[in-house]
């Protein structure tokens, strides 16, 4: 993951691409991380045009290993959530229908978590 951070960040195709618009796109990083970042850089929130292109190779190294650290952090944070699915438990299988966990009756409460959701 470390790799593709580095590669996008530096490549040449994403100079066109604004800074705000680069950082969203990593997996994890939404607006709050991303305007968290931006004022790491020191870049203020109202610079969202700034291109990656006009930035200098020593703000897109600092660009790296900030991105870095906010990916990792979301990836760890990830990770309780997804050791339920490998599983086989009776938790995840309550989790995996939608349907209430820690011991609550189903026939008369949950009507809305037992609802099957419709495709759009």
């Amino acid at each position: 993951m470390t790799k593709l951070i580095r590669a996008k960040i530096m490549s040449p195709s994403m100079g066109t691409k604004t800074l705000y618009n680069l950082i969203m796109s990593f997996p994890g990083i939404g607006f709050y991380k991303t305007k968290k970042i931006l004022m790491k850089l020191g870049f203020p929130i109202h610079t969202i045009k700034q291109r990656v292109k006009d930035l200098s190779e020593s703000y897109k190294e600092k660009l790296y290993k900030l991105v870095r650290e906010e990916v990792e952090v979301s990836r760890k944070n990830s990770k309780p959530r997804h050791k339920l699915l490998t599983i086989k438990t009776y938790k995840n299988y309550r989790f995996l229908y939608n349907l209430p966990l820690r011991g609550k009756k189903t026939k008369t409460n949950a009507q809305t978590r037992k609802k099957v959701k419709k495709k759009k």
